[in-house]
């Protein structure tokens, strides 16, 4: 079920709990954090005096260390389900925050797509995409103070327009991660429905493999019927010799219908403990 205060609302737009989001593209943010990670190591690395030329990349070399460390940790955090999802969330958006400000302060420019890259990369909901947005042109005005008035102007417009493309572009990424986590969530409800109903108008219930044979999960009242955990047993030896043939061609007929073509109806007789029919 949908957490109450897992979502946000903005102009009718209805976010995936993150706790879906974090679960279905875990492999995607590591991706994400691991490639942001080897890129601050490079800049360690050919912002070192052996091979750095200028002051200024020397000066942004060890600002990448630690950043470097604080990546690694998210990055451990999220392989290792360390914190919760809205916890995650908030130590993703902690590291966005602090490289790019570290950018911003060590260069004279931001890197736009580097922030936009990231912060879609990461599943950052709306709402903490505005707040950076709005911490981070806090910054530009602390950092570009000593600007000229023009350059200061132009660097505020052109951090706008990007944070305006971002906003569309994670409320689009939402939007179609909310209708697929509704598609789940639905499917999820109306496969139980359909067991309560199996359990209301059936002696048992159990799913069997595409061989028609296996067992893949069982209730408990199918298992005192045969008199043992069916689960991963061959459905065969609960059936009279002279009805497995006949349950072979149901579940093979089965099998090549449609999902919503009706079911068809076949009495059949299971071995209880010690082979009785039941």
């Amino acid at each position: 079920m949908p957490d109450k205060g897992d979502g946000c609302s903005f102009m009718r737009h209805r976010e995936a709990p993150m706790s879906w989001i974090m679960e279905h593209h875990r492999k995607r943010l590591v991706m994400a954090i691991a490639f942001a990670m080897m890129a601050d190591l490079m800049w360690f690395v050919l912002g070192h005096p052996f091979f750095a030329r200028r002051e200024l990349e020397h000066g942004v070399a060890w600002v990448a260390l630690p950043l470097t460390f604080v990546q690694l940790f998210a990055l451990g955090a999220l392989c290792f389900r360390l914190f919760s999802p809205n916890s995650l969330e908030m130590l993703l958006c902690f590291t966005i925050l602090l490289e790019t400000s570290i950018r911003v302060k060590m260069h004279s420019q931001l890197d736009l797509s580097s922030f936009l890259l990231y912060s879609t990369c990461l599943c950052i909901r709306f709402r903490s995409f505005g707040i950076m947005s709005l911490i981070i042109h806090a910054i530009i005005a602390l950092c570009t103070s000593t600007w000229s008035y023009e350059a200061a102007i132009v660097e505020h417009i052109r951090f706008f327009v990007g944070s305006i493309v971002g906003c569309i572009v994670i409320i689009f990424q939402h939007a179609e991660w909310q209708f697929m986590f509704r598609l789940q969530h639905d499917s999820v409800i109306e496969k139980k429905a359909m067991e309560k109903v199996l359990a209301m108008v059936c002696d048992a219930s159990c799913w069997l493999a595409a061989d028609g044979k296996s067992v893949l999960r069982s209730d408990c009242r199918l298992d005192d019927i045969v008199g043992l955990k069916a689960m991963g047993e061959n459905f065969h030896n609960f059936i009279p010799e002279e009805e497995r043939e006949r349950f072979c061609l149901a579940t093979a007929a089965a099998g090549a219908k449609r999902l919503n073509d009706p079911v068809d109806l076949l009495p059949s007789t299971l071995n209880g403990p010690g082979l009785e029919p039941y």
